[in-house]
């Protein structure tokens, strides 16, 4: 049996995210302001906290962390800014505060999360009652969204280890090691406090988490092209030679380019370096990857939290990619292109032709770049057959006509943002039944377990 490598997890909890302005601005919620904000602070009230990850001896670059008694300081207000910000929604609310929605009283999991929220929810004045009036009018808003709710409480507020076990609990039978990465998000919304500032406390708490679970966690850690420089760059050095991580994250949808940021893209809500600083400041980090041997990870789907309308269109082309491996000293950069460009390998021929997905598969082929990879993490339309189908042919015939693109696909699934899509349990059974197909077996040991030991070994 292969043991398989998952090179796309997410193993944090809310308070290493902005929260209130991921759900106000980012497309997976987009809940009015006021809403947000209230929802972000119970929420943040429940998070578990685990002290055994924190080494508060610790030294090293630290940007943000002025920013943390202030982010703690907000979530400990109270009660009365939560009930002024329900004021506004009183149409959306059950008369009775105590009413759920259906969907809400009938899944164990999120009613236990709901009704038996204990101290921490008690300390912060969030009465659970008001709790569950929040849960109902993010329903409301957000329609058919139990998932996404169900993740914010279910899956985002526990402890990191309380989140490992999870993980491996619903996959650790087939997945030997899971490679999880930071979101570091904090310069890119006005509201971009997080209770945990991501260097050093964030690294450092998963570093320990890491030592916690040896030879399962491999930690990337994140990029912030926004913040106080030359500290970001001199951050992400410490936390790859000092402190653990293995390869460095890449998150465009946050509101740049690798390379090409323009007037084009400038970020509408947050005072931004100007367009050739940011180029100058990730050109930086990438020369250092390549001299190093260090593996970079990009999201590459137009979907995912956005800090801007369309930021995901507008940054995370594979085509950017393509312009920064053909300058000077990058065609060695070791890069994976996460999501493998998004749901247009379900589409129709011509929506795959024109799409990301397309751009993926002509990167990952070109002979120029020989260390250039891509993963299939979150997407999960193989579960209904006849999406299974079309990717199986279109992934066959993609393999046939070029072999070498069986070395450059890696497993990956995107866990916990898997958790918000109903039949997650399934994800890898449904991959490992994709791979079993005659044309794609020949390539299965290099898809779960051999192309990620390639990509991840530092050279």
């Amino acid at each position: 049996m292969i043991r398989a490598i998952d090179v796309h997890t997410h193993v944090f909890n809310l308070k290493y995210l902005p929260v209130a302005a991921i759900l106000d601005r980012s497309g997976l919620f987009n809940l009015p302001g006021d809403l947000a904000r209230a929802l972000a602070k119970a929420a943040l009230a429940l998070t578990k906290d685990d002290p055994t990850l924190d080494d508060v001896s610790s030294a090293g670059p630290s940007p943000g962390r002025a920013s943390e008694a202030a982010a703690e300081a907000q979530v400990d207000a109270g009660v009365k800014e939560i009930e002024f910000g329900l004021a506004d929604f009183g149409s959306y609310l059950d008369s009775k505060e105590e009413e759920l929605p259906d969907w809400v009283r009938e899944d164990e999991d999120v009613r236990s999360a709901l009704e038996s929220p204990g101290a921490e929810l008690s300390r912060s004045g969030v009465g659970e009652g008001t709790l569950r009036r929040l849960v109902a009018a993010a329903e409301a808003f957000l329609g058919n969204a139990r998932q996404r709710l169900k993740w914010v409480f279910v899956v985002a507020t526990q402890s990191e280890r309380a989140i490992v076990r999870r993980m491996i609990t619903t996959y650790g039978g087939d997945v030997e090691t899971f490679v999880h990465h930071m979101m570091n998000m904090a310069s890119f919304y006005r509201e971009g406090e997080t209770v945990y500032p991501p260097h050093p406390r964030q690294v450092n708490r998963m570093r320990k988490l890491g030592e916690a679970y040896p030879g399962r966690l491999i930690t990337f850690t994140a990029w912030d092209p926004f913040g106080d420089h030359p500290d970001q760059l001199e951050a992400v050095k410490d936390a790859v030679t000092n402190r653990g991580a293995r390869g460095v994250k890449i998150y465009p949808p946050s509101g740049y380019r690798p390379i090409g940021n323009g007037p084009d893209n400038r970020h509408p809500h947050v005072s931004s370096p100007a367009p050739e600083e940011i180029d100058r400041r990730n050109l930086a980090l990438f020369r250092w990857c390549v001299d190093e041997g260090v593996p970079v990870f990009t999201h590459c789907t137009d979907e995912g939290f956005e800090a801007y309308v369309d930021a995901g269109e507008l940054n995370a082309s594979p085509e950017y990619w393509r312009r920064l491996l053909a300058s000077e000293g990058m065609a060695e950069l070791k890069l994976c292109l996460g999501h493998a460009g998004g749901d247009a390998w379900f589409g129709t021929d011509a929506e795959f032709n024109c799409s990301f997905a397309a751009d993926v598969v002509r990167l990952c082929t070109d002979s120029r770049f020989p260390n250039v990879c891509c993963e299939f993490g979150i997407l999960d339309h193989v579960q209904d057959q006849a999406q299974f189908n079309r990717v199986r042919d279109r992934l066959g015939a993609i393999v046939a006509e070029q072999p070498g693109f069986g070395s450059r696909i890696l497993y990956g699934s995107d866990w916990h943002m898997l958790f918000m899509r109903s039949g997650h349990e399934e994800f890898f059974r449904n991959y490992k039944r994709l791979f079993a197909d005659p044309v794609l077996a020949r390539h299965s040991e290099n898809f779960f377990r051999g192309n990620a030991v390639r990509y991840l070994e530092r050279q």
